[in-house]
């Protein structure tokens, strides 16, 4: 895998802030590159999705993820460690 493309970066949960403390180990001269991360991948129609999903929630602490979710830009500050995820998301 060399690539991934991802909708929204969820600090909670995802994989975005990866980059930052990333380091590789090398195991019998083996190296695993850290594959290229492009967010902000249908961003419109992930935000929408998370849009409509609080809307319909009965649960409130899912409607305030997902409200906060849809609030995110592809600018939002992930920290090292936090994530980013795959709302909408291709592998390549």
């Amino acid at each position: 895998m060399s690539e991934i493309y991802y909708g929204l970066a969820a600090p909670d949960d995802g994989a975005a802030g990866v980059p930052a403390v990333w380091r590789p180990g090398a195991t019998d001269g083996i190296f695993f590159p850290l594959p290229a991360l492009t967010g902000g991948f249908l961003l419109p129609e992930c935000r929408d999705q998370f849009r409509r999903y609080a809307a319909m929630t009965t649960k409130p602490h899912l409607r305030r993820y997902a409200e906060a979710m849809a609030g995110l830009t592809p600018d939002s500050r992930v920290e090292p460690g936090g994530g980013g995820g795959c709302t909408s998301g291709h592998v390549r």
